[in-house]
């Protein structure tokens, strides 16, 4: 039985990671020195899409998997994204380099208008159904206002 997704109100802002590729496809070059031009080569491919959902924290990293980071992105917690190349015909098995972006390198690749978040996800099954829901209740939390302890005194 399968039953529709309730609206989310969480906005995804999708990142575009084709800036990182001149970079990176210069840093594979070094590393694999002996690989050739390849047909539709690229450095920065991703299971899913990735982007960021902006809290009363900040902004929180998630892919289109339903796989989101726990704490809101900043200088201490960067958001890390693994990558993968990609080929006219062929996705690699394992990421080849992973990356570590600070908020200040995350905004310039936010693209586009932002999806709701039960858009966003993929829908496939009870993980991706799960995920959703367990993100839903996530950026919940991230958006309450902290509470305020009352002193006590003794």
């Amino acid at each position: 039985m399968r039953t529709e997704r309730p609206a989310s109100k969480h906005m995804v802002f999708r990142l575009n990671l084709s800036p990182l590729a001149k970079n990176l496809t210069e840093v594979y070059k070094q590393r694999y020195p002996d690989v050739k031009e390849i047909e539709g080569f690229n450095p920065c491919d991703t299971l899913g899409e990735q982007g960021v959902v902006k809290t009363a924290q900040g902004y929180v990293g998630l892919n289109s998997e339903g796989v989101i980071d726990v704490k809101p992105i900043s200088e201490e917690n960067p958001l890390e994204i693994n990558l993968y190349v990609s080929r006219k015909g062929s996705f690699s098995m394992l990421p080849w380099i992973g990356v570590r972006l600070p908020p200040s390198d995350v905004e310039p690749l936010i693209s586009g208008d932002p999806v709701p978040l039960d858009k966003f996800i993929r829908t496939f099954g009870s993980r991706l159904e799960s995920n959703f829901y367990i993100c839903e209740d996530h950026l919940n939390k991230l958006n309450k206002p902290a509470r305020k302890r009352k002193a006590v005194i003794a």
